[in-house]
């Protein structure tokens, strides 16, 4: 895959399943043995596991939004920098991260990440 094809990527796997709420293009995007590892505390979870508990986000918080700040691509990896920001008993909140995502015959194989959640002072601006 080019760079600009693994970006496209990038940008489908943020903004359908999180912004969207089409959770169904992980079918699409991610390998069978797709993987997500937390790495601030080691839990690893499967695509289908990856689409319950990011439902269960949309569900409870229907603000929720991911932005991609900057993606950078290397051979079989994509990194990629992002913001999550929603709204928690009527306070706005944010968590920030890094991503590292390996690609393998045009699917995600494993994303790696770690996250600091934060509280925000002033809403995200759209």
């Amino acid at each position: 895959m080019s760079v600009e094809e693994i970006k496209a990527l990038v940008r489908r796997y943020v903004d359908e399943p999180l912004n969207k709420g089409n959770f169904a293009v992980w079918d699409e995007l991610c390998a069978p043995e797709f993987t997500v590892r937390n790495l601030a505390d080691n839990t690893v979870q499967s695509r289908e596991d990856q689409k319950r508990s990011f439902s269960q986000v949309r569900t409870n918080f229907p603000d929720f939004k991911n932005t991609l700040e900057e993606v950078i691509v290397e051979g079989d990896r994509a990194a990629f920098r992002w913001t999550m920001s929603w709204t928690e008993e009527g306070k706005p909140k944010k968590a920030v991260g890094i991503t590292i995502l390996r690609i393998s015959n045009g699917k995600v194989v494993d994303d790696y990440f770690i996250s600091d959640f934060v509280k925000m002072e002033q809403p995200v601006s759209s």
